[in-house]
């Protein structure tokens, strides 16, 4: 497990060993394309989890925070799967500021994974 830095000084942990068997599964071209629909995947649910809070829809930002968590889980972002759960169960009232959080860390995640998995890509 790898940590980073999380919004607000939190730590945020990344499963190195699930991207390394990703890795090992796909090889590291198909791991590459993978991960780039990953992240376009990400941005697009992120837009739309934003979208949702401005307009003030629980709901829909519980579907986009729902759906971020199995994204995020998938490439071994444990840390900031487990902020989207959060989201995902918080209750109306806090549950906009916690989608901001979230979208606040999502960006660090992104840039700590592409380096472990430059780091495994090298070895590989």
């Amino acid at each position: 497990m790898t940590r980073t830095e999380g919004d607000g000084g939190g730590d945020l942990e990344t499963d190195e060993a699930i991207l390394a068997e990703l890795i090992d599964l796909m090889g590291p071209d198909l791991f590459a394309d993978a991960f780039a629909t990953f992240t376009a995947d990400l941005d697009s649910s992120l837009a739309a989890m934003g979208a949702a809070s401005a307009a003030q829809d629980a709901e829909a930002v519980r579907r986009q925070a729902h759906r971020i968590k199995g994204l995020l889980s998938q490439f071994g972002a444990t840390g900031a799967a487990a902020i989207a759960q959060h989201v995902e169960v918080a209750p109306t009232g806090p549950i906009f500021a916690q989608a901001r959080s979230l979208a606040g860390i999502v960006p660090g995640t992104i840039a700590e994974m592409r380096r472990i998995s430059a780091m495994l890509l090298s070895r590989s």
